[in-house]
This record gives structure tokens, sequence and C-alpha cells, in this order.
């Protein structure tokens, strides 16, 4: 290689050489991190909290000083036990996991291969030089130049292959003393000066940077490879972009510490007292039910809602051998002491303190063993404390319809409530002593008594995640003995039993896309329910639903029920939490599996129902209800809770802003509903789909379309809303699934290839199937240049199933010259129907500013919800009015199915 030849590269002008290097040195300020972490306040010594820590801890806080963000670091130095700190450290990766539905944790395994390799090398890996290994990896080489001409040992790595986040092969050149620690190499910047390379005396001998070149090329024996490197080597803000790991917010680290319990210093006291007690089995773990009596004179009475009352929060840890197997957190709501109906009376169990005690029950699934139980309760209104720590000897418990206590002798025996209410048996208090069981552990044994074992299960096998319709044979299995049949419902009409296996059965879904809900029930020799399974069939994968499989309906129920919900989540979510309410007082919140809860019942002579209501992180809410000791003629409740998005314009078509709840007039079958929800859709996040014709006609065209609807994605969606691309020509095809990252669906949109014949109306049903268990504000946005012309679908299915899930459609015609005054019109119903909009351009100039409306309407829009007063399941036609505003017309949906 002459020197002349020799090219050194520049930095990016994004970043300035200066800017650069600050950057690098701020993300690999190791060494100076660790240190200062190590500080205590004053600055005068190591940070005890640090030294009192374990080796393997000291350690984690090592290995992940590039990862780890204040927050976090804060709340681990803040931790004071050991198996919190475990709990921690696995939480902290499961936080980064960049696959969690594969078994792996990608991000763990490859920082944690890096972090062994580095302290290989280097010793630690407190230096720049080490911390810049954890980033990039090990490279395809690893050379150490030396050569008396130079001022410093240099150090190269090639990476031959390129790197997770940089295409080609490039280099990494390191300069300092060749000591084994790494200490004081320093990262090459390109575009500096290679004199700076040499010892000093030899620079005053050459002119420029080519003659230096030239002699370190002649007089060096690898004088040509470090050349070459430098010539190689990554400016410093593509280096610094590849360092960028993405940090999770520090409130899952905030959540993490407030469901510890510990107790705040200072805080608060307030007496309660803890009773276990075993009252079933779950295959092969241990029902191990806990109830903290709370006295409820020494809390702070709040508004909760529309009365007074008590807000309970219970956080849980159960260890095992030392170390967290398993935690748990549990809020209770109580109206004020005068209303309380369903605690214990104070005669009975507490004493002559005469007050009524709060029952905070919860459960979870322990295999038989030793643990230790940690409960902590707190008054959330006045931020006082209950805390208790107790020895439990979980023992192994057959199936059976009564009940596990503990006598004197620690003897488990199983017994049911008449018994243990007339004998007096005892259960273990939280300090040791034994005390006869309160009125509420009685109350609870009707409960109890429904504990499924889980011996007897049936599951129907996974159904294909694509639209189907005609004829589908669906097969389910079992588990357990004395299922005598199994029963196929098909949207609640029964449709055959079988008595032996294989438990199969033909469903005809007929030949309009619809959704369909499948349920199998396994039943003994008398008919009664030994398991059941739901499934929807095309429900789509975003389906969000929770269903109480007890109580259930025709039972009896006195003095307790156990509620029991299964929470369906839809792709790509995460749950919240579960709400429990008796009638319309809300009782527990379950923040964790299984969502089971003994609930007292009051005790009165009217109709008294469940509800069970869960919530997502994005505030999606799912409900389903149950009445207890029904009348015959009240078979079931639907919280018929109806949502319409709705527009509205003046006679010149802007959007009018401004407006309440008294301006609309809501009328569904011609009765007028009363508006119970109004919001502007400003904050309500959106999930739009974009559906783009892709045909032969439209290869003139694709490239423009492609960027105007990259610029819509770009101007409509906000950090709370999600996309999705589907491409159509003679079939629809999902390009990329619903995403907030823009730079995915740029990808999705980018290179889209023109061929094929137009099917329409398939597009369309494949979108709405997409769409299909989606709730909130969802928008279809259908760009197409023609009439369908091999749809296997027909309009009328399109119009139908748009209906049923009710998305509002936007549809832009490209150059509709030569299409026919039907095809419009179908266009036209389509979104009209749909509380939607059609637009004809002449070309896809005009296409920006139709996106701009449709992002703007969007916007711009009014949630309207109301309690439907409809019956039945037909199809419902809604009507939205503004009668006091002359000139202002109000769109939405036609009407809906129930």
């Amino acid at each position: 290689m002459s020197a002349d030849a020799i090219r050194f590269p520049r930095c990016s002008p994004r970043l300035s050489r200066a800017a650069s290097f600050a950057l690098i040195s701020v993300m690999l300020a190791g060494l100076a991190g660790v240190a200062a972490a190590d500080k205590d306040v004053e600055g005068d010594g190591p940070d005890p909290r640090i030294q009192a820590m374990a080796e393997r801890h000291r350690a984690f806080l090592d290995d992940v000083e590039a990862l780890i963000t204040p927050v976090e670091r804060d709340v681990f130095l803040d931790l004071t036990s050991g198996f919190r700190r475990d709990a921690f450290i696995r939480k902290f990766w499961d936080v980064r996991d960049p696959f969690p539905q594969t078994e792996r944790n990608e991000l763990l395994d490859r920082w944690a291969e890096r972090a062994k390799v580095a302290r290989e090398y280097y010793g630690s890996l407190d230096t720049e030089i080490a911390q810049t290994l954890l980033h990039f990896g090990e490279p395809t080489s690893r050379d150490i130049i030396t050569c008396d001409l130079l001022r410093e040992s240099v150090e190269v790595w090639a990476f031959l292959e390129g790197h997770e986040k940089i295409a080609g092969s490039f280099t990494l050149v390191w300069t300092g003393p060749r000591l084994r620690s790494g200490v004081g190499m320093r990262l090459w910047q390109p575009g500096a000066s290679i004199s700076q390379l040499v010892s000093p005396g030899l620079v005053r001998g050459f002119g420029n940077d080519a003659q230096v070149a030239n002699l370190i090329s002649t007089e060096c024996i690898r004088g040509d490879d470090l050349l070459q490197a430098l010539s190689l080597a990554l400016p410093l803000d593509r280096t610094a972009e590849a360092m960028e790991v993405p940090k999770p917010s520090g409130e899952w680290a905030q959540s993490f510490i407030a469901r510890s319990t510990e107790i705040p210093e200072g805080a608060g006291r307030i007496d309660a007292r803890v009773e276990m007690s075993y009252p079933g089995r779950h295959q092969n773990r241990t029902v191990v039910q806990g109830l903290a009596l709370v006295d409820p004179t020494q809390l702070l009475a709040a508004e909760l809602g529309d009365y007074r009352g008590f807000d309970l929060l219970l956080d849980g840890e159960v260890l095992r051998d030392g170390e967290l197997f398993d935690q748990f957190r549990y809020r209770f709501d109580f109206p004020a002491p005068a209303e309380v109906g369903t605690a214990t009376e104070a005669g009975d169990n507490a004493g002559d303190k005469g007050v009524l005690e709060l029952p905070l029950i919860f459960q979870r699934y322990l295999r038989p063993g030793d643990y230790r139980l940690i409960v902590k309760v707190e008054d959330t209104n006045a931020e006082s404390f209950y805390r208790e720590e107790l020895d439990l000897v979980v023992p192994r418990v057959e199936a059976s319809q009564t009940v596990a206590v503990v006598d004197a002798d620690g003897s488990v025996r199983r017994v049911d409530a008449a018994s243990l209410e007339a004998e007096g048996s005892t259960l273990p208090a939280s300090d040791g002593r034994w005390m006869t069981p309160s009125p509420v552990a009685a109350s609870l044994m009707e409960a109890n008594a429904s504990i499924s074992t889980g011996d007897h299960m049936i599951r129907i096998r996974a159904l294909p995640d694509v639209l189907m319709v005609g004829k589908l044979r669906v097969e389910a299995r079992t588990r357990g003995e004395g299922i005598a049949k199994v029963a196929f419902e098909l949207n609640d009409k029964r449709v055959m039993a079988k008595k032996r296996p294989p438990y199969s059965v033909e469903l005809n879904l007929g030949a309009s896309p619809r959704v369909h809900n499948l349920r199998a029930v396994a039943l003994d020799a008398q008919g009664d329910r030994l398991a059941v399974d739901e499934v929807p069939i095309n429900g789509g994968p975003h389906r969000f639903d929770i269903r109480l499989i007890e109580p259930q309906r025709g039972k009896q129920y006195e003095r307790s029920v156990r509620a029991h919900a299964l929470v369906e989540m839809p792709e790509g979510e995460d749950l919240d939490r579960v709400e429990l309410f008796v009638n319309d007082s809300r009782v527990a919140t379950l923040y964790q599996p299984p969502f089971e809860q003994p609930l007292l019942l009051p005790q009165t002579d009217d109709v008294i129902y469940i509800r069970a209501l869960a919530y997502l992180r994005s505030g999606e809410v799912a409900e389903d209800v149950e009445f207890i000791n029904a009348p015959d003629f009240i078979d079931e409740l639907r919280i018929n809770f109806v949502e319409l998005y709705t527009t509205v314009v003046d006679r010149r078509g802007e959007f009018v802003e401004g407006l309440s709840a008294e301006d609309f007039v809501v009328e569904e079958e011609g009765t007028e509903q009363e508006v119970r929800r109004f919001e502007s859709m400003e904050d309500l996040p959106i999930r739009a789909g974009l559906v783009i014709d892709t045909s032969l006609s439209m290869v003139a065209s694709l490239q423009d379309v492609e960027k105007a609807a990259y610029q819509f994605l770009e101007n409509v969606m906000s950090e709370r809303d999600r996309a999705a691309v589907v491409t159509f020509a003679d079939e629809p095809r999902l390009v990329t699934r619903f995403t907030g990252d823009k730079s995915v669906l740029a990808g999705g949109l980018a290179g889209l290839d023109a061929e094929g014949e137009t099917a329409l109306y398939d597009a369309i049903i494949f979108t709405l199937h997409y769409f299909s268990g989606l709730k909130g504000k969802r928008a279809m946005v259908v760009l197409t240049d023609g009439e369908d012309s091999v749809s296997d679908y027909p309009f009328k299915d399109a119009v139908e199933f748009a209906r049923r899930i009710g998305v509002s459609i936007y549809i832009i015609g490209l150059d509709f010259g030569t299409t026919s005054q039907e095809g419009r019109n179908k266009l036209y119903s389509l979104a009209r129907e749909t509380g939607g909009d059609t637009f004809f351009i002449d070309g896809v100039r005009q296409l920006g500013k139709v996106y701009d409306q449709i992002q703007a309407e969007l916007r711009s829009q009014y949630l309207l919800g109301y309690q439907s007063t409809g019956k039945g399941s037909d199809f419902r036609e809604v009507e939205v009015d503004i009668p006091g505003r002359r000139g202002l017309d109000a769109k939405t949906i036609r009407g809906y199915y129930p």
C-alpha cells in the first residue's frame, strides 16, 4: 500500500469529532462510574450498601454498569436482603429480554459471554476497552502491533462480518500503554493526525501524515496492516450509535420496590392478625389460604369513588430455602365501619374491642414443604403498616370437599364447615399461639368447597389462526376419571355430545365470515360439569376477554362464593390487574394469577351479582358478570356498554370542537340512551391499519404511494398508537403487524412490488379479521385504484363482517375515472356503515392532502359511551344527533351487533 493511497475516514456531520468523543467518554465511564457508585453521599469512603452486599451482587453491578439506569441502581442499592436482590436481578434481565416469546434471554446470554471474554482479556470490566468489548462482542481478530517508531502499543480489533447494528467489515483501533488490565487504552479517532502515533522526536523530521505513513509502512514489521486498520476504523459517531442500548423506564424498578414487604422507616403501625389454612389442592399443589384480619378503628377512611371507605394493600413474599419463591399483591376496598357487612363480629373473634374486623383473603398454590411467609398490609390512606413473618409447613392435601385444619398437636385433618364450627377446632396463629377459627374462616368453607382440584381437564386443540368458513372439524382432549361425556356448544347452542373418545365434532360455520364461540364441556354421569374449555373461532390474534367459570349459573350460594376468572390476553399486551365486584362495590383487586378469590356474600334477599374486570396496561378493559341465586327468569346479564367514536362537522365540512355531552342525543333502535362516558379523542390511542392495493395497475404510482403512506403514519402516530400494513393484489398479505416502531413500518412500506389483480373485498375482510378483538379507536385506511375483480367473498359479506367487527373504514379511490357508479356506491356504502369516509382523487399528488384530512378526523372525534337498553342479538341501529346546534352533522357507525 502506498502512502499516497491512504484515506482517513472523517466523522459524520451528525456529530462533531469532539462531541463524538465526549459521547463515548460518557458511555464508557466504567471505572469512574463504579468508583463514584462505591462512594457514600459524603464522598469520604466506599458506599456501605455495596460493601454489605454478597460478592455475586457486587459482580452484578460491575457487569451491568453500562446497562443499568440511575433509578434501577438506587433501588438495587436500597434493597436490604439477598433474596430481594436476586429477584431484582431476574427482573432486570426480564424487562430487557429482546424476544420474550423465546425460552432464552438473548441479551443476558450475549452479555454474560462478552463479560467473560472481557475479564479473560483485561482482568475486569472497569476500563474503556473492556466496556467496549461488552457492547461489540469479541472481534474476528485481535492483534497487538508494536514498533520502535510508535509512541505506544496499538491493539487492532477487526470485525470482518460486521456487527448487529453495522453492516460490512470495520476495525476499532486502540492506542496506549501495553498493560494487561487495558488501563489507559484509548480508542483511535478517525480523521486525527497519524503523527500522533509516532514518537515526538520523529514527528519533527517529517512534514505531513503521508510521509509518516510511508515511514510506518517501510520501518514497522506490520506497518501496512496498521495503516489498513486505520483506514477502516469506525467513526466515533458510528461507534457511539452501536453502543447505544435501549433502557427501560424506571417504572418497573419503582414497582418492584413498592411491592416488597419492607416497611418504611418511621411509618405508622396498624394492628392485624393472620390465620392460615389449607382448604384443598390443585393438581399436585396445596391451596394455601391466608386470612389477615384488620382492626378498622385505627384506619383512615377516605373518598373511594362514590363513598367513604378503606383502601388496604396486601403484599406477600414466599421464601423457600432462603430464596424468593413467590410474590403476590392484592388490594381490598371496604366501606366505612358502620356499613361493613362482610366483616366478622367483634364479640366472636376480636375480644371486647366492640369493632368489626376487616377480612383480607389471599390464596396461593404451593407444593408440600417448608416455607417462610412474609405479609405486609398497608393502609394507603394513612400510610400505616402491619407486617408479619411466619413459618409454613404446607401439608399434602388429598382431594375432598372438606377443609384441612391443624390441631394443637400439629396434626392435619379434614373436616367440613359444620363440624369445624361445632367442635371448635383450632388454627395456628401467626405468633405461634392457637386460636379458635374466626367466623370468617367458617364462612369461607362454602367457597372453598368449590376449589377445583385440577384433576379434570378439557382442552380444545389449537385452531389455525386464519379466517375459517364452511365445515370445520375440532377435537377436545380430556384428563381425569369419571368423565361420562363431552358436549360441544357453538354460540351457546348444543351441537353434539359424545360419550367416548375421540371427542371430536364437525361444525358448520356457514359461508360468510363470522366470529363464533366454541365451548367444550366435560360432564360426569349425573350431568354435572367437571371441566370447561372455551375458544373463539375467527377471533383474531388481539382478542381480550375475561370470563367467570365460578360462580356457576344455577348453583346456590349462601355465605360465600369462590370467584374464578380466566383471562384471554391479546398479542403483545400486558395485563395490569383483575378487579372483582360484589354488585357495584369493588371488593378485591388481583395483580397476578391464579385469578381466584373467595368472596363473602352480603346477607340479603336481593339478587347479587359478581363482576370481573380485566385491565390491560394500555387501559383497555374486558368484563364478565354472573348472578348469584338469580330467579329463573334472569338467565344472564350482558354488560352492553357501547362506545361510539363520533365526528362532528359544520356546513363547511370543518371539524367542530368544544362540544359537551349535553349537546348529543344518542338513540338505539329509536330509544334514547343515557350518555355515561364522554371524552375528546385527543388522548385516546389509535389502532390504524393501512391497506394498500399492489395490483399491476398500481405499478406507476407505488413509489409515491409508499411515501405518502409513511408520511400519514409519521403524522398520525403518537407514542401510544399502533399501526399495521396490509397489501393486496390477488390475495391479501400482512406485511407489518401492529407496532409503534415507525422504522419497522417504514421497512414494511419499502420496496412494494405491483403484480396481479384486485381482491379488494378479500383484503377488507382479511384486515377486519386481524382487527378482531381489538378495543378502542380503530381505523382502516384502504387505498385502491380499481374495482374488485378476483375476491372469493362478495361485497355483502364485507359489509356484514365490518358491522360485526366495528372498525371505521376510510377508502381512497385513486384515479377512478373508469370505475362504474355501482363500484363507487359500494365503497360509499361500506364507509358510511362503519363511520368512515370515501375519497376519490385523480392522482397520487392529492394523497398527502387526503391522508392529512383522515388523520385530522381521527384526532378530532368525540367518544360517546352508553349502557344499551337493547335486548337480543340482532343488529341494532344507532343514530347520533346534535339537536340544539343547527348546521352540525354527527358521523358515527350505523349500528352494531351486541
